[in-house]
């Protein structure tokens, strides 16, 4: 049975074990005169296509299929350029839809496209790693990275559609998984209590159920449901992404990539921290969650002397200005606040100390 949830504005979200039915459904009443296009990544491509069997939907089956190399290396502004030349050769007009199938850097890369490509052709996304499910194919965010610095081009465009098919999470790597399990972290920590103590007892090697997935969405959709242009609440979901960017591309300049998720785990310990600092966040609930990041990730293997390229990295986030770093911050778990400017000493103690700890509390 598909768990279909839907947001102010009023695209469907949709979740069940296998989506083609619904999915064909969706395109045979809205878009049946609509020539398809689907992206997807190298991996996506062998693994999760295949699951999708076609044959019944003629205009899928005449989709033409664009791929890229999988991995963050495809978001950026050759590939974004290349697939506007590839649509553009192969004559994709106004009335074409393009769906996205992939991870994160699918449905942003994607969603990027599909705004700007002849101003605007509508898409859907059909997510294919947990992260992309309960994050990044949700939410009418798209972009793409410019050099070591992520999602400096893009829009806020809604999808048509959203349709989660639990089916390809079992074409995950176990480190891809868990991985994806951390923005479910966020967002039980900075609305909903509930979700935070059932995902403490998860176990992040197995696959979730239908039904946390759907509550992870709707943490997040209720949020951009009020403020879809980021104007204030909607940077509630930035908690852990201020510090976790930077890390995330200090990695990829130390030639060691983290995945998004791991990244953001760490962002979540660190600015965890700062809120126990300046938002009142007690030192039970600090502990707590420093326990649950460094039980399934460790500690980021880095030193003081990264610092200042951290704080480069994180002056060129959207998020900030020349005032200061913009932080989203707990005042308990469930509970946060948004526009927390520090300044780069108060970010660097914070750092100094995670940097000094050990992954025993």
């Amino acid at each position: 049975m598909a768990l279909v949830i839907k947001i102010e504005a009023s695209y469907p979200i949709v979740t069940a074990e296998s989506i083609l039915d619904e999915l064909s459904t969706f395109i045979d009443n809205h878009y049946s005169d609509y020539r398809i296009f689907v992206l997807a990544d190298s991996n996506t491509e062998e693994y999760c296509l295949p699951l999708l069997n076609w044959t019944s939907n003629n205009a899928l089956l005449e989709a033409d299929i664009l791929s890229v190399p999988s991995g963050e290396s495809s978001k950026t502004v050759e590939i974004y350029y290349n697939l506007a030349e590839t649509l553009l050769e192969l004559n994709a007009s106004r009335k074409s839809l393009l769906i996205n199938i992939g991870g994160g850097m699918i449905t942003d890369l994607g969603g990027f496209l599909a705004s700007s490509f002849k101003r605007g052709i509508p898409y859907i996304n059909v997510p294919t790693s947990l992260l992309a499910m309960v994050d990044a194919s949700a939410g009418g965010k798209t972009g793409i990275n410019v050099g070591d610095y992520k999602n400096q081009l893009g829009s806020f465009c809604f999808p048509e559609a959203v349709f989660c098919g639990i089916q390809f999470l079992e074409t995950l790597p176990k480190r891809e998984l868990k991985s994806g399990y951390v923005e479910s972290i966020k967002h039980g920590l900075i609305a909903n209590p509930k979700l935070w103590k059932n995902i403490k007892v998860q176990n992040f090697e197995v696959l979730p159920e239908e039904t946390g997935i759907a509550e992870s969405i709707r943490v997040k959709n209720d949020i951009v449901g009020r403020d879809f242009l980021e104007k204030g609440e909607r940077k509630k979901l930035n908690f852990g992404h201020t510090i976790g960017h930077a890390i995330e591309s200090l990695s990829h300049l130390k030639g060691d990539p983290l995945l998004h998720g791991e990244a953001i785990a760490y962002g979540i310990a660190i600015e965890s921290m700062l809120s126990q600092t300046h938002t009142g966040l007690s030192k039970m609930d600090l502990d707590e969650i420093r326990n649950l990041v460094n039980g399934h990730f460790g500690q980021f293997n880095c030193g003081t002397e990264d610092i200042p390229t951290i704080l480069k990295l994180m002056h060129a986030d959207k998020k900030n200005s020349e005032e200061g770093l913009n932080f989203t911050l707990l005042n308990a778990i469930g509970s946060c606040s948004i526009n927390h400017v520090l300044t780069e000493e108060e970010v660097t103690m914070a750092l100094e100390w995670y940097f000094s700890m050990s992954t025993e509390l």
